[in-house]
């Protein structure tokens, strides 16, 4: 019987899905400034008290909870790190996040037409989670166990920014991520530089490739895990002390939580290449429509405007793809998946897991 230790944190910050088990731990990143507007608006005290009764913050301990606007679901990794007793001591510590989750099933993508954007962006795309979503993607305790009885660590596949058009890592995140600067990807690049020269080849890797590691979702062994986050935050809060984010606009002002995806992809290199771990590559989920069972009577009442508002977000998530947009937007309507979604949320079974 494996006797292997493993807990894995799903990222939240508002109401969504419920994933959990011995192995899957939610947490409510943020806690301490959840009533204060973020990139989805303002929670509610109803959403609030979802969270809290559903899942720990990441506000006790030592913590950065009030830095959640800068640094996303990073908060949640550093409360993972400073307070590791709380959650056991795991051989093993990993991270999701709200809509996106890992699959462990591969045979769900056989019978699937992988898109541009799937192909892109190494994901699975789900309208809504079915009732059976988590053993339909193989996210449980015995799957997680059986790969790290193999594995050594564990990302989701490398994403091909080429089927954007694009030459390299950093162009995207210059040119596509509303609201950052490049200045501070280059001072990110320096202090790399001056503090982990050793690690300076992975990060330039960015510059010269369209492939990257994505979403901060990994499963690494305890000692690895230390590592990287000592290399993480090092390297952050020296950007923070050098940079005032407070005139930058709302989404910019996670600039921390995106130069953090670039320093995973660095240090997941590094594993690759010095360490002579196993690595595994999987297939993420990306949810769009992921509201919890208590809000589908709200879905109900107004369920048009729900879906609109869902399938305007996927539009504009595609549109990146396709320089004739309103074409692009009259093949998306015509889509039958977008009616089956109508007739479901009609129904009142949409969501209800």
């Amino acid at each position: 019987m494996n006797k292997t230790k493993c807990k894995i944190l799903i990222a939240y910050h508002k109401p969504a899905i419920l994933l959990k088990s011995e192995i899957i731990q939610p947490i409510h990143v943020g806690r301490d400034i959840a009533l204060t507007k973020s990139k989805d608006g303002a929670n509610s005290n109803n959403h609030i008290e979802w969270l809290e009764r559903n899942m720990p913050g990441d506000n006790t301990g030592e913590n950065i909870s009030k830095l959640n606007r800068y640094f996303s679901e990073l908060t949640g990794l550093y409360w993972a790190w400073k307070n590791y007793d709380k959650l056991e001591n795991p051989d093993y510590i990993g991270l999701m996040q709200y809509r996106r989750h890992f699959i462990f099933d591969d045979k769900i993508l056989l019978n699937h037409k992988n898109t541009e954007i799937e192909n892109c962006y190494s994901i699975l795309e789900f309208n809504y989670a079915p009732k059976n979503y988590q053993n339909m993607i193989g996210l449980n305790d015995e799957n997680i166990l059986k790969v790290l009885d193999e594995y050594d660590y564990v990302t989701v596949k490398e994403c091909d920014f080429s089927y954007r058009g694009l030459d390299n890592v950093k162009e995207d995140y210059v040119n596509n991520i509303e609201g950052t600067q490049e200045k501070d990807y280059d001072l990110m690049s320096q202090i790399v530089e001056s503090k982990y020269p050793h690690m300076l080849k992975y990060l330039q890797h960015q510059l010269n490739s369209p492939k990257t590691y994505l979403y901060q979702m990994f499963i690494l062994p305890r000692e690895e895990f230390f590592k990287y986050m000592q290399f993480l935050f090092d390297i952050l809060f020296e950007i923070l002390d050098r940079v005032d984010f407070s005139t930058y606009t709302i989404n910019g002002q996670r600039t921390l939580g995106y130069l953090g995806e670039k320093l995973f992809d660095c240090y997941i290199r590094y594993l690759q290449a010095e360490t002579g771990l196993k690595h595994k590559e999987v297939i993420s989920t990306l949810v769009y429509c992921n509201e919890p069972v208590s809000e589908c009577e709200k879905l109900k009442k107004s369920f048009i405007k729900q879906v609109f508002k869902k399938s305007l977000y996927k539009i504009r998530y595609k549109l990146t793809f396709n320089s004739s947009r309103k074409l692009y937007k009259e093949q998306y309507y015509k889509q039958k998946n977008l009616v089956k979604i109508i007739e479901k949320l009609q129904k009142g079974s949409v969501l209800c897991n």
